[in-house]
C-alpha cells in the first residue's frame, strides 16, 4: 500500500467542536479502515496546521476519497502527500 502525510486544519467548526475531538478520532480510524486503508499515526502539531496524520491506501483514489469524506463533514481540511519510502528511492537513484 502507499503512504500518504496529512496536514490537517481545523475549520471554525472543528474548534467549536473541539470537545468531541476523541469520538472523532475514533470515526475517523473507522473510515480509513472502511475505505481498505490504515491509519499510522496522528500527531497534534503546533503552527500553521493542527494535525499530521500518516496512513496507507491502496491508492491515490482512495486516498482522495478518504480526504473528502473527512473533509465533508466540516470540520477539517487536508492537505495531502504521496510518501515515498527512502529504500525505493535508493532504488531509482542506483539506477540513474
Amino acid at each position: 500500500m502507499a503512504i500518504y502525510i496529512s496536514q490537517v486544519k481545523l475549520t471554525e467548526k472543528g474548534l467549536e467542536e473541539l470537545k468531541d475531538a476523541p469520538s472523532r478520532i475514533e470515526a475517523n480510524r473507522k473510515l480509513w479502515e472502511e475505505s481498505g486503508g490504515k491509519l499510522l499515526a496522528w500527531y497534534v502539531i503546533l503552527g500553521d496546521y493542527d494535525y499530521l496524520l500518516i496512513s496507507e491506501a491502496p491508492n491515490e483514489k482512495v486516498m482522495t476519497e478518504i480526504a473528502l469524506k473527512a473533509s465533508r463533514r466540516g470540520r477539517t481540511r487536508f492537505r495531502t502527500f504521496t510518501a515515498i519510502p527512502i529504500e525505493e528511492f535508493a532504488q531509482v537513484a542506483g539506477r540513474l
